[in-house]
Protein backbone atom coordinates (compact mmCIF):
# COMPACT_ATOMS: atom_id res chain seq x y z
CA UNK A 1 0.00 0.00 0.00
CA UNK A 2 1.43 3.16 -1.10
CA UNK A 3 1.51 6.96 1.27
CA UNK A 4 -1.31 8.24 -0.61
CA UNK A 5 -3.54 4.84 -0.14
CA UNK A 6 -2.56 4.62 3.46
CA UNK A 7 -3.32 8.22 4.05
CA UNK A 8 -7.06 7.96 2.73
CA UNK A 9 -7.40 5.16 4.89
CA UNK A 10 -6.24 6.89 7.92
CA UNK A 11 -8.55 9.87 7.11
CA UNK A 12 -11.74 8.29 5.43
CA UNK A 13 -13.40 7.77 9.09
CA UNK A 14 -12.86 11.54 9.65
CA UNK A 15 -14.52 12.89 6.66
CA UNK A 16 -17.91 14.45 6.68
CA UNK A 17 -19.13 17.36 3.93
CA UNK A 18 -19.75 20.88 4.49
CA UNK A 19 -22.63 22.53 2.90
CA UNK A 20 -21.14 22.79 -0.24
CA UNK A 21 -20.69 19.18 -0.66
CA UNK A 22 -17.06 19.72 0.06
CA UNK A 23 -15.26 16.90 2.05
CA UNK A 24 -13.95 18.63 5.46
CA UNK A 25 -12.64 16.82 8.78
CA UNK A 26 -14.75 17.21 11.37
CA UNK A 27 -13.62 19.57 14.20
CA UNK A 28 -11.43 21.05 11.16
CA UNK A 29 -11.86 24.25 9.43
CA UNK A 30 -9.82 23.38 6.60
CA UNK A 31 -11.65 21.31 3.60
CA UNK A 32 -9.64 18.17 2.67
CA UNK A 33 -8.48 19.32 -1.02
CA UNK A 34 -6.70 21.69 0.69
CA UNK A 35 -5.08 19.95 2.81
CA UNK A 36 -4.28 17.33 0.05
CA UNK A 37 -2.62 20.48 -2.13
CA UNK A 38 -0.74 21.45 1.15
CA UNK A 39 0.59 18.81 2.12
CA UNK A 40 3.91 17.93 2.67
CA UNK A 41 4.52 21.30 2.84
CA UNK A 42 8.46 22.26 3.78
CA UNK A 43 9.14 26.07 5.04
CA UNK A 44 12.31 28.32 6.37
CA UNK A 45 11.92 30.27 9.68
CA UNK A 46 13.93 33.40 9.79
CA UNK A 47 12.13 36.37 11.67
CA UNK A 48 15.11 38.55 11.92
CA UNK A 49 15.65 38.09 7.76
CA UNK A 50 11.37 38.74 7.38
CA UNK A 51 11.41 41.76 9.88
CA UNK A 52 14.65 44.07 8.93
CA UNK A 53 14.06 46.93 11.08
CA UNK A 54 13.34 44.90 14.26
CA UNK A 55 16.46 43.07 13.66
CA UNK A 56 18.88 46.06 13.25
CA UNK A 57 16.99 47.43 16.41
CA UNK A 58 17.77 44.48 18.29
CA UNK A 59 21.46 44.28 17.22
CA UNK A 60 21.62 47.56 18.56
CA UNK A 61 20.50 46.76 21.63
CA UNK A 62 22.58 43.31 21.73
CA UNK A 63 26.14 46.04 21.03
CA UNK A 64 25.08 48.48 23.35
CA UNK A 65 24.93 45.70 26.30
CA UNK A 66 28.07 44.58 25.14
CA UNK A 67 29.91 48.13 25.04
CA UNK A 68 28.12 48.73 28.67
CA UNK A 69 28.60 45.54 30.17
CA UNK A 70 32.78 45.73 28.86
CA UNK A 71 32.75 49.05 30.28
CA UNK A 72 31.03 48.62 33.83
CA UNK A 73 33.15 45.36 34.39
CA UNK A 74 36.53 47.30 33.09
CA UNK A 75 36.89 44.05 30.73
CA UNK A 76 36.27 43.09 27.21
CA UNK A 77 35.59 39.82 27.50
CA UNK A 78 32.24 40.42 29.90
CA UNK A 79 31.15 42.52 26.93
CA UNK A 80 31.59 39.76 24.39
CA UNK A 81 30.30 37.57 26.64
CA UNK A 82 27.16 39.33 27.42
CA UNK A 83 26.73 39.93 24.01
CA UNK A 84 27.24 36.06 23.36
CA UNK A 85 24.64 35.25 26.21
CA UNK A 86 22.20 37.51 24.95
CA UNK A 87 22.42 36.14 20.74
CA UNK A 88 22.02 32.63 22.40
CA UNK A 89 19.08 33.53 23.62
CA UNK A 90 18.06 34.90 20.50
CA UNK A 91 18.90 32.26 18.54
CA UNK A 92 15.52 31.02 17.28
CA UNK A 93 15.12 35.00 15.80
CA UNK A 94 18.61 35.64 14.14
CA UNK A 95 19.46 31.74 12.86
CA UNK A 96 17.02 29.95 10.46
CA UNK A 97 15.06 27.16 11.58
CA UNK A 98 13.60 24.45 9.19
CA UNK A 99 9.83 23.00 9.54
CA UNK A 100 7.93 20.04 7.61
CA UNK A 101 4.36 18.73 8.04
CA UNK A 102 2.92 15.87 6.74
CA UNK A 103 -0.42 13.75 7.70
CA UNK A 104 1.53 12.25 10.81
CA UNK A 105 3.04 15.04 12.21
CA UNK A 106 5.87 18.02 12.28
CA UNK A 107 9.53 17.92 11.94
CA UNK A 108 11.69 20.98 13.03
CA UNK A 109 15.82 20.95 12.58
CA UNK A 110 17.41 24.17 14.17
CA UNK A 111 21.70 24.12 14.60
CA UNK A 112 21.84 20.41 13.30
CA UNK A 113 19.19 18.99 16.14
CA UNK A 114 15.89 17.52 14.95
CA UNK A 115 13.03 17.46 16.58
CA UNK A 116 9.79 15.44 15.45
CA UNK A 117 6.16 15.08 17.17
CA UNK A 118 2.92 13.60 16.06
CA UNK A 119 -0.17 15.68 16.18
CA UNK A 120 -1.63 13.43 17.97
CA UNK A 121 0.89 14.59 20.95
CA UNK A 122 -0.46 17.95 20.80
CA UNK A 123 -3.70 19.11 23.06
CA UNK A 124 -4.35 22.21 21.17
CA UNK A 125 -3.10 25.28 18.69
CA UNK A 126 -3.34 28.78 19.29
CA UNK A 127 -2.60 31.26 16.52
CA UNK A 128 -0.89 34.60 17.84
CA UNK A 129 -0.27 36.81 14.80
CA UNK A 130 2.51 34.47 12.75
CA UNK A 131 3.15 32.67 15.42
CA UNK A 132 1.48 29.09 16.38
CA UNK A 133 1.89 27.18 19.88
CA UNK A 134 1.40 23.87 20.03
CA UNK A 135 0.71 22.93 23.45
CA UNK A 136 0.47 19.39 24.69
CA UNK A 137 -2.45 20.75 26.99
CA UNK A 138 -6.32 20.94 25.63
CA UNK A 139 -6.83 23.99 28.14
CA UNK A 140 -4.20 26.97 28.79
CA UNK A 141 -1.96 26.04 30.88
CA UNK A 142 1.22 27.45 32.68
CA UNK A 143 3.48 25.45 31.19
CA UNK A 144 2.57 25.93 27.73
CA UNK A 145 5.77 27.97 27.22
CA UNK A 146 8.14 25.75 28.48
CA UNK A 147 6.29 21.92 27.32
CA UNK A 148 4.84 23.49 24.23
CA UNK A 149 6.40 24.43 20.51
CA UNK A 150 6.44 28.13 19.33
CA UNK A 151 6.43 28.02 15.34
CA UNK A 152 6.80 31.14 13.25
CA UNK A 153 5.11 30.86 10.37
CA UNK A 154 4.68 33.17 7.79
CA UNK A 155 1.75 31.82 5.68
CA UNK A 156 -1.74 32.27 6.75
CA UNK A 157 -2.53 28.76 4.46
CA UNK A 158 -0.30 26.63 6.28
CA UNK A 159 -0.85 27.77 9.66
CA UNK A 160 -4.67 27.40 9.13
CA UNK A 161 -3.45 23.83 7.74
CA UNK A 162 -1.50 23.42 11.25
CA UNK A 163 -4.13 24.59 13.69
CA UNK A 164 -6.81 22.37 11.40
CA UNK A 165 -4.35 19.15 11.73
CA UNK A 166 -3.98 19.40 15.30
CA UNK A 167 -8.11 19.47 15.41
CA UNK A 168 -8.26 16.62 13.31
CA UNK A 169 -5.84 14.49 15.70
CA UNK A 170 -7.64 15.30 18.53
CA UNK A 171 -11.21 14.58 17.15
CA UNK A 172 -9.75 10.46 16.78
CA UNK A 173 -9.77 10.45 20.98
Amino acid sequence: MNKKEQSKKNTSSLNSTNQNGQETFENADIILDEIKNLLPAKWTAHPAADNPKKSIITIIILISAGIVSAWYMNSLWWGIFAVGILFLGLSRYFIPTEYSIDMAGIRERFLGHERVSSWRSFGRAKKAGKFILLSPYEKPSILDRFRGWNIYVPDEKIANLIVSLVKMANSKN
